[in-house]
């Protein structure tokens, strides 16, 4: 439950597929994740200015 068919079994995932039963559906994901970086506290203004 919750994982894919073909990664249990996929060598009955492959006859089903050859068998005609599932058929292939290829889908690309197109998202990124990217690590976070580490947040710098030099800043542009000098220490002794605040807004």
């Amino acid at each position: 439950v919750g994982l894919f068919f073909g990664e249990v079994d996929p060598y009955l995932m492959f006859a089903l597929y050859n068998n005609s039963i599932y058929a292939r559906h290829q889908t690309f994901q197109y998202q990124s994740a990217c690590e976070p970086t580490a947040s710098s506290h030099t800043g542009a203004a000098h220490r002794g200015f605040y807004v």
